[in-house]
C-alpha cells in the first residue's frame, strides 16, 4: 500500500486509476506509465476496466526514477505470486500492478481503508485518499511547474478545470510573494 500512495503522490494518478494499472503500462525504458483504464466494481459486472474519466485522461506521466527503482522490485514480487498461485490465479488474463496474492483486483474500497487506519495510527490530519492527487499537484505548484503541465498531469479535459480546482492556491501564492516584496520596499 505504501507503494500505491507513493504513487498517488508523485503522479497524481485517480484512485480507479491506480488500480486498473497492469505491468504493461509500465514501462521501465521510458520512466513512464502509460494510463489508459480506470478500475470499477458493480454488482452486475463485477471488476472491470474502463475508460477513463475523460479523453484527456488517457495519458502518459513520468514518475521519479527512484520511484521506478521501487516499482522494479515490486514486479519482482508480482511475478513471484503469479508463478506460485499456478491455477488458483484470480487474475485472468490482466496483471495488475497492485491486486492480491493470487492476482485479483484491490476492491476500490481497499486504499481508502488502509489511508484511514494509517492516519488514524500515526495520528496525521485526516484526509481524503482523493486528497494525495490534489497535494501532488499542489507539490507541483510549490516548485513552480507550469499549470499547463500540471493539468495534463493530472489528466483534466482543459486548463479550466485545472485553475478552478488550484486557482485559489495560486492567488495565495501570488500574495506571500507580495508581502516578500514589501519586506524589501522602501
Amino acid at each position: 500500500m505504501a507503494l500505491m500512495i507513493k504513487l498517488a503522490l508523485l503522479t497524481g494518478m485517480r484512485k480507479g486509476e491506480i488500480l486498473a494499472l497492469q505491468w504493461d503500462n509500465v514501462d521501465f525504458a521510458t520512466n513512464t506509465i502509460h494510463i489508459q483504464h480506470s478500475l470499477s466494481y458493480t454488482k452486475e459486472y463485477g471488476y472491470h476496466l474502463k475508460e477513463p474519466k475523460t479523453k484527456g485522461s488517457i495519458r502518459k506521466v513520468a514518475p521519479p526514477r527512484k520511484f521506478m527503482d521501487e516499482l522494479k522490485k515490486h514486479i519482482y514480487t508480482k511475478k513471484t505470486e503469479r508463478m506460485e498461485a499456478v491455477e488458483l490465479w484470480e487474475g485472468g488474463k490482466c496483471y495488475f500492478v497492485f491486486s492480491s496474492d493470487l492476482g485479483k483486483p484491490f476492491h476500490l474500497d481497499s486504499p481508502n481503508r488502509w489511508w484511514s487506519r494509517f492516519l488514524k495510527r500515526t495520528g496525521f490530519k485526516k484526509i481524503r485518499f482523493h486528497d494525495l492527487r490534489h497535494t501532488a499537484a499542489t507539490n507541483l505548484l510549490n516548485k513552480n511547474a507550469n499549470i499547463h503541465s500540471i493539468s495534463k498531469r493530472l489528466g483534466h479535459s482543459n486548463i479550466k478545470t485545472t485553475m478552478n480546482i488550484y486557482g485559489h492556491y495560486l492567488e495565495e501564492a501570488d500574495q506571500k510573494i507580495a508581502d516578500m516584496l514589501d519586506e524589501d520596499y522602501i
